[in-house]
């Protein structure tokens, strides 16, 4: 995903800090970005639904013997 940001800066980093600075993007890889977004995303994702799952210990007894 930083990738996505830095890339025009990257391209023209060879030229000094000057060139760096001055260079604006004339596009935005959207589906690259949309990828490494939703790969950066799965970890939480997996957090919250371990969260939401209930584990053996919070499971209501059925009392029945």
């Amino acid at each position: 995903a930083l990738y996505v940001f830095m890339a025009d800066s990257l391209r023209v980093v060879d030229q000094g800090l000057d060139a760096t600075r001055r260079v604006l993007p004339t596009t935005f890889n959207w589906p690259l970005f949309v990828a490494a977004f939703t790969l950066m995303a799965m970890p939480l994702a997996e957090i919250v639904a371990k969260a939401r799952t209930p584990t053996l210990a919070s499971l209501p007894s059925s009392g029945a013997r």
